[in-house]
């Protein structure tokens, strides 16, 4: 069976595309993810799965997706798949009807809740668009998967579809040597007995912060995603001016720009250290060196009120403790494994006396580390790839089901199935 998934980024830092496009792949299924190149855009890593990215006269804005969806439309009736993975509403059009004219599945992975987004949200006429197109697209859509059990609540109410839960949980990673961040100190807020930084084994290295971390052994706190609106990025650089520790960042976005400028006029520029986009790999060796996570968001928008982030479960993968927010899902799995601490907003206030909090309590520091620790071992992509594999056997079932009128004897089992599969591809083109 041959799978194509769309997104509308440029391959090389989407983890969770990986992820599913490799489980799916090992499991038989011939796999296409589709993008588009950016004018930066780095050389692909070569992955088990079939890789293209479209060259685009837009690279943002309206104009950026009428383009996309137009040339991925037409791409998408050249590869002729058996099936069509649309990764979030800005690229289902293309899907919906490439899907009609093909007659074949179509499948919606919702990792946002797009028209609640704060981009979206702060704009009444762009909010009007996108709710117009995703009122008119989802209750036609009847696959249907996303990141969380509030998104999933909340969309198949609104569109009387159901959505399965397939969260952001990373592979499991091999752990050598000390946990992240041990041998933390007390008095951090009189100067002395700063944290210690991450493992010293597999470190991330950078020719720009050679005098600073990561890689130094300076105790460093991370935050690793895009830099987007809402993401209390602001509030993480005035709060670290005060601070003993650096605030490291790991990404790119919209306010790239504006962030680096507002760090820059602090009295401690300093303190803020931009790295920009971070391969997978390096960004795993370097979370695990940092003392603290960031997960920032402001309650703009029930896209972020019901988001579960990537990097929640990078750092608890790391071992590495985290100040996440006080939202539905990251309130019911700290219940599970207290692995953050949980604050009410992102305000300069809040997040510097959340940093301080585990700077002079280096006990609780410990146990948030431990739980971590405990975390990983549960909260690990291995655990949800049987039920991956089973929601697409079940998308052709049904497929078969309306064209030949049987079921395959094993909807649950794709290499049982009646609808045969090929062998694996392990050449990307």
């Amino acid at each position: 069976m041959r799978l194509v998934f769309t997104v509308t980024n440029d391959l090389s830092y989407d983890q969770r595309m990986q992820r599913i496009c490799g489980t799916l792949s090992q499991a038989g299924y011939d796999v296409t993810l589709v993008g588009f190149l950016r004018p930066n855009s780095r050389a692909l890593v070569e992955q088990p799965y079939r890789q293209e990215r479209l060259n685009l006269r837009y690279t943002r804005g309206k104009l950026f997706y009428l383009e996309y969806n137009w040339r991925l439309y037409r791409r998408l009736r050249r590869l002729r798949p058996d099936g069509i993975c649309s990764i979030d509403l800005d690229t289902l059009s293309a899907g919906f009807f490439a899907s009609k004219a093909l007659k074949v599945s179509l499948v919606f992975d919702a990792h946002e809740y797009y028209s609640e987004l704060p981009e979206v949200v702060s704009r009444p006429w762009v909010r009007r668009f996108w709710s117009a197109l995703e009122g008119w697209l989802c209750p036609r859509v009847a696959h249907n998967y996303t990141v969380s059990e509030s998104v999933a609540q909340a969309l198949s109410v609104r569109y009387g579809q159901p959505y399965a839960v397939f969260p952001n949980y990373p592979r499991r990673q091999a752990h050598g040597g000390a946990a992240a961040g041990a041998g933390a100190g007390a008095g951090a807020g009189a100067g002395e007995g700063l944290p210690t930084s991450g493992r010293q084994s597999g470190r991330y290295e950078d020719s720009a912060l050679q005098n600073g971390p990561p890689g130094s052994g300076q105790p460093f706190v991370l935050y690793q995603g895009a830099l987007n609106l809402g993401r209390g990025l602001e509030a993480a650089i005035h709060s670290f001016q005060t601070l003993p520790l650096p605030l490291v960042v790991a990404g790119e976005g919209d306010l790239s720009a504006s962030l680096r400028e507002l760090a820059a006029r602090q009295a401690k520029p300093e303190q803020t250290r931009f790295l920009g986009y971070v391969e997978p790999a390096a960004l795993r060796a370097l979370t695990a060196q940092a003392w603290l996570g960031l997960n920032l968001l402001q309650d703009q928008g029930l896209s972020y009120r019901y988001s579960l982030s990537n990097k929640f479960f990078d750092y608890v993968q790391a071992c590495v403790p985290q100040i996440a927010m006080d939202f539905p899902e990251y309130r019911r799995l700290n219940s599970q494994h207290e692995v953050a601490v949980l604050v009410p907003d992102a305000q300069p206030g809040t997040v510097r006396n959340a940093v301080k909090t585990l700077l002079d309590d280096p006990a609780r520091c410990e146990r948030l580390r431990s739980a971590c620790c405990q975390a990983r071992e549960a909260w690990v992509w291995e655990s949800l790839e049987g039920e991956l594999i089973a929601f697409y056997a079940r998308v052709f079932a049904s497929a078969a089901t309306a064209t030949y009128g049987t079921a395959p004897s094993n909807p649950a089992n794709p290499a049982q199935s009646t609808v045969p599969l090929p062998p694996k591809k392990t050449t990307p083109s």
